[in-house]
């Protein structure tokens, strides 16, 4: 993971900024470990998106499920 979008999500996170929580999120890359659909589920819990937060926590643990199984 790049450690300046990492940083960037985490400060935008703090400030519950839902702008920069977008522009941090599109710079993550889509797979690794934790993929980007769990960020995009802490900032959908910043946001108090709670079905929004449940969608991306589902699609990550998927994700995650299917890299494990490989």
């Amino acid at each position: 993971m790049d450690p300046v979008a990492d940083l960037w999500l985490y400060f935008a996170l703090c400030r519950r900024d839902a702008t920069e929580m977008g522009r941090a999120l599109a710079s993550l890359p889509l797979e690794g470990i934790p993929p980007r659909s769990f960020f995009e589920g802490l900032a959908a819990r910043a946001r108090n998106d709670a079905s929004g937060a449940g969608t991306a926590f589902t699609a990550a643990r998927i994700e995650l499920e299917k890299i494990l199984r490989e």
